[in-house]
């Protein structure tokens, strides 16, 4: 391949989205793919585990509370196990883990996580999964290390 070739490919990330609700869920996927990211979307534990299996995607978006059954740190948890690379952005209304009965480590030193209330518009999410994925500059977006959280 030439090295005018090789420039001028592009490489795609590919992202899953996880989130129960329906209406966040399309905004999101819409932002990102406008983004330049390849969008795939789950609406529960249980399809994100099958969307994952067959997408192998780059990064996840995840929200926390998806309702009864598994939660966005299950998700997590299981994904650390199986593809340590994929990268994570937990994208929820919860100020902090704990919240969800869990210890902050839950939330990874190479992973986001973003509290929904403090997020004006989309490019804070694109900006976070660029720094997990790139694996700089993420520290920048734990807020549930902020020193105002409740």
């Amino acid at each position: 391949m030439s090295a005018a070739l090789a420039k001028s490919r592009v490489f795609t990330r590919s992202v899953v989205v996880v989130e129960d609700d329906a209406f966040l869920r399309s905004l999101l996927a819409d932002s990102l793919e406008k983004s330049g990211f390849d969008v795939s979307t789950a609406a529960s534990a249980s399809d994100a585990k099958r969307i994952i299996r067959v997408v192998d995607p780059d990064a996840v978006v995840l929200d926390i509370d998806l309702g009864p059954g598994p939660n966005g740190f299950d998700i997590a948890d299981n994904l650390r196990k199986a593809a340590k690379d994929v990268a994570i952005v937990f994208l929820t209304s919860l100020p902090d883990p704990r919240f969800a009965g869990r210890d902050e480590k839950v939330v990874y030193k190479n992973s986001a996580y973003l509290n929904k209330h403090l997020l004006s518009d989309t490019s804070t999410l694109v900006d976070a999964l660029e720094s997990v994925l790139t694996e700089r500059g993420v520290k920048g977006y734990r807020h549930h290390e902020l020193e105002d959280r409740p």
